[in-house]
């Protein structure tokens, strides 16, 4: 029987609860301020939070199946929303189905890329497949479901199903477009500053860091408290 890591199990309940958290209050954020609409969609900038959340996780443990399972814990997390009264199922079961649809296609793309470092040319072709690979299969999802959570490629109307091509461009094309940019240039901020702490030789210790969030009792809270604020907000 093979042992279980649990630094690696630490890591992925710490991650995928800092991803619950995250969807409960700026996803929620987005949503009822209205930026979400001026960025055509939420998803362009929670995706890349998503992405940068699932490099951490992989970068930490260094296996695949865990970037597959943060997603699943933050999909578990918006799952908990069905204790809401009176909540459409539609407005639970669609968000905990996209981020794990987001991990899934992201893990994907890391092993057929196989990059050394998300900051590099192969992280910027990983970000690119995997923002593809996402959408295409959430499409595929919302056709399977379109009669009882509706779809933005797909109509459903007096028993007719027809494809609703401007729709579909918007969510595959557009705003992948815009969201990939958005990812490689916070990517490429991240690797500006990291090349300029390098070269001033500023050295930043975050080994005490890890030790506190991956902790067996902050992993734990940060879950707990991802599952309150999804429930609360």
């Amino acid at each position: 029987m093979k042992k279980i890591n649990w630094k690696s199990l630490f890591v992925v309940l710490a991650l995928g609860g800092i991803w619950g958290i995250l969807e409960a209050t700026l996803g929620t954020l987005l949503h009822f301020t209205g930026v979400a609409k001026t960025f055509l969609s939420s998803s362009i900038i929670m995706v890349p939070i998503a992405y940068a959340i699932l490099s951490i996780g992989y970068k930490n443990t260094g296996k695949l199946r865990s970037i597959f399972l943060i997603g699943v814990i933050a999909g578990a997390i918006k799952l908990s929303a069905f204790l809401v009264p009176g909540i459409a199922a539609n407005f639970v079961i669609n968000p905990a189905i996209s981020i794990v649809l987001e991990s899934a296609a992201f893990g994907l793309a890391v092993y057929v890329i196989k990059p050394q470092s998300m900051l590099s040319y192969k992280g910027i072709a990983v970000i690119l497949l995997a923002g593809i690979t996402f959408r295409l299969s959430f499409t595929l999802y919302q056709f399977a479901t379109v009669v009882p959570f509706g779809s933005t490629s797909f109509n459903y109307v007096d028993g007719v199903l027809s494809f609703n091509a401007d729709g579909f461009v918007k969510f595959n094309i557009t705003q992948n477009a815009i969201s990939c940019a958005y990812t490689i240039a916070v990517g490429c901020a991240g690797l500006g500053i990291k090349k300029f702490l390098e070269n001033k030789n500023i050295k930043i210790n975050t080994q005490l860091l890890k030790k506190i969030v991956y902790s067996p009792v902050m992993s734990i809270m940060l879950v707990g408290a991802a599952v309150a604020l999804t429930i609360i907000l």
